[in-house]
């Protein structure tokens, strides 16, 4: 008998502290005005985007010297993406020089 009624007082005990911190939770939510999850990604949006464009290895990719003005989800701000072909030239230059090494 003493066995079950400290089980029953360790269940409630963690079904309070659980029922406590969800409140807590939510109402920290409310405070900080985070009523709702951002909405989902889909394909229209993606297609109709100025700074990320599909990607057949990575998924998404931005889009070469692409600027636009982010007002989702946190802080509004402006997204600039670096130009494309800097960095893959100093790739292939890099590569070049690899493959000049292995030959000679």
């Amino acid at each position: 008998m003493r066995r079950l009624k400290n089980l029953v007082v360790n269940l409630g005990i963690t079904i309070t502290a659980f029922v406590f911190a969800v409140i807590v939770a939510e109402i920290g939510l409310r405070v900080a005005r985070i009523e709702y999850l951002p909405p989902g990604r889909d394909e229209e949006s993606e297609s109709n985007s100025l700074y990320i464009t599909k990607d057949q290895n990575r998924g998404w990719a931005g889009n070469p010297n692409a600027t636009a003005f982010w007002t989702g989800e946190g802080i509004p701000s402006e997204l600039k993406v670096n130009r494309a072909d800097s960095a893959i030239a100093s790739a292939q230059k890099q590569n070049q020089k690899m493959a000049y090494e292995l030959l000679y």
